[in-house]
């Protein structure tokens, strides 16, 4: 992850999905899962191989920060989603 806060807030992590996607090329995207009940967007980061064939990629799901006060969750979602990227490029 870059030096960005241990305890990311809701702006660092818009923020910082952004920059992963963005480091990440044609193998990220981003899109909204839908509203929390604050109103606020559920962000999707999706990183994937695009020349790899479908069935033969493996499927992982990373949920953080469904609970708004488990901060470590969002630091480690967004570390790890981090590395994926770094360990492709």
């Amino acid at each position: 992850m870059s030096d960005g806060p241990a305890r990311p807030g809701y702006e660092d992590v818009l923020s910082e999905i952004e920059r992963i996607a963005a480091s990440a090329g044609e193998a990220a995207s981003t899109s909204e899962l839908g509203q929390s009940v604050r109103g606020r967007s559920i962000p999707c980061l999706t990183l994937t191989d695009p020349a790899a064939p479908a069935e033969d990629k493996q499927h992982v799901l990373i949920v953080a920060s469904q609970h708004g006060s488990e901060e470590s969750g969002r630091a480690l979602a967004l570390a790890l989603a981090d590395f994926a990227v770094r360990l492709s490029v």
